[in-house]
Parts: C-alpha cells; sequence; structure tokens
C-alpha cells in the first residue's frame, strides 16, 4: 500500500509493516496517531514480554504493508466465580478491621512501629 492512500483511523490495531524513506523496517501493531501533529505510535513487541514504542512521522512513511488482524486471544476468558471473590473480600475486610484496632490514634511513627513489633511476637 503507498502512503498517499495510508488513513491511520481505518487500520487502528492492525499490524503494520511500515518502510521508510531511510530505509529502516518498522513492525507492530498501530497503537494510536495524532493527524495534527502527523504521528504515529507503533508497539511492536519482543520475545521477553516487553514491547518497543515507535514514534513515526507519517511524512517519512515510503510503504505501509497491513496484515491481517490477529484472533484475539481474550475471546476464551472464563468465568469468574463470585463465591470465590466474596470469600477474598470478605477476609481482606475482616483483616482490615483486625488491623485497624492495632492502629494508635495520636502516636508517633516509632511508637507504632513497636507496638506493631510487640503485636507480632
Amino acid at each position: 500500500m503507498v502512503k498517499k492512500s495510508f488513513d491511520p483511523s481505518l487500520h487502528f490495531g492492525s499490524f503494520l509493516v511500515i518502510k521508510t524513506y531511510d530505509g529502516n523496517i518498522y513492525k507492530g501493531e498501530l497503537f494510536c496517531y495524532d493527524i495534527v501533529s502527523d504521528l504515529i505510535i507503533i508497539k511492536g513487541d519482543n520475545k521477553n514480554g516487553t514491547s518497543n514504542i515507535y514514534v513515526l512521522r507519517i511524512s517519512i512513511i515510503l510503504d505501509v504493508e497491513i496484515k491481517p488482524k490477529v484472533k484475539n486471544t481474550n475471546d476464551n476468558i472464563p468465568m469468574i466465580n463470585k463465591n470465590i471473590v466474596q470469600k477474598i473480600e470478605k477476609k481482606a475486610l475482616m483483616d482490615f478491621e483486625k488491623a485497624k484496632l492495632r492502629i494508635g490514634i495520636g502516636i508517633t511513627e516509632e511508637a507504632q512501629d513497636l507496638f506493631d513489633f510487640i503485636w507480632k511476637t
């Protein structure tokens, strides 16, 4: 695809291979774009779980190849067991109430630390 016909709004979230006039090739998902500043941001994923972010001016793009969208892997997310969530919430609230009773009002931080240390022993 020639860059003259490249409209970022039509390809948001698509995987792109972009060739620039200086010979660089950038691969990744069209993460966002700004028509006013003439910029696009490409998010390229690394094998170690991190991402590279490329900010490119649209005017330096020589060619854009749009790959088909990859199937969303989040389609098969299991249902959340509400009973487990409620049990965790109830335990967290009980733990908070217990911890709240141990907090001194109007005492120094050192005194609170000492009290907390004694409470654990």
